[in-house]
This record gives C-alpha cells, sequence and structure tokens, in this order.
C-alpha cells in the first residue's frame, strides 16, 4: 500500500516557519518555494517543506525590511528567511533532545527490567 504523501497549506506553512502567509505566497508566486494550487488553494508537500529546511530557502538572504527609523539612522530587521531557518533549526533541536530523551528513557527501561530479572534468579537460587 502507497503512503499519500501530507501536503501544507499556507496558513498550516506559516504558523510552521512562523512566517506571515503573504511572504509564502509572494514566494510561491516568483516560484522560490514549489508549490501545487488544488481548486483555489496553494498546498506545499511535506518533501519540499524538508527540502526547505534542509537545504535553505532559495531566495537571497540579504532580503531585509525597514521596520522603523530612530533618531540619526535606519534600523533593518533581520530577513523572514533568518528568522525561518531560526525556527527551522528550533524545532529540529526540539525534534533531536525528544528523541534522545525517549532513547535514554529505553536504556532506564532495559536496566530496571534487568535488575528485576536479576533479582528474581536470585530469589530462584536460594530457594
Amino acid at each position: 500500500m502507497t503512503e499519500i504523501e501530507k501536503f501544507y497549506s499556507v496558513k498550516e506553512l506559516a504558523e510552521l516557519l512562523k512566517l506571515h502567509t503573504a511572504t509564502l505566497k509572494g514566494w510561491i508566486y516568483k516560484g522560490a518555494i514549489p508549490a501545487t494550487k488544488f481548486g483555489r488553494a496553494w498546498r506545499v508537500s511535506e518533501t519540499d517543506v524538508k527540502a526547505l529546511l534542509k537545504n535553505g530557502f532559495p531566495i537571497e538572504a540579504g532580503n531585509t525590511r525597514k521596520v522603523g527609523r530612530p533618531k540619526g539612522g535606519s534600523l533593518i530587521s533581520p530577513s523572514p528567511i533568518a528568522a525561518a531557518q531560526k525556527a527551522a533549526q528550533q524545532v529540529a533541536e526540539a525534534h533531536r533532545a525528544r528523541k534522545e530523551a525517549e532513547e535514554a528513557e529505553k536504556v532506564d527501561i532495559i536496566a530496571a527490567a534487568q535488575s528485576v530479572f536479576e533479582e528474581g534468579g536470585d530469589e530462584d537460587a536460594q530457594s
């Protein structure tokens, strides 16, 4: 049986990457993010999302936007791409930490089971 690939809506992907939907739609319209149109809605496949997170976004990293102008100069915020890459790193780190915790828990369970087994074996030998 073949698995059906998961597709993210623009809204779901924006929430996942902590970006505005208009930013993602702009990238989709420019062709920077591969997407498929289902009816009137754009969808991005999970495979393409993973590739984006792994390889980075195919838009110049120098894109910035002005967020305000303090006295005596201008203030430029980091690009939305940098924010998305940071969010992706945080998600990957959380996933890695969760996997490590699961592995540590498995080791603890195995050690506890071995301890119980060894204690049970000693009682049989003594009787």
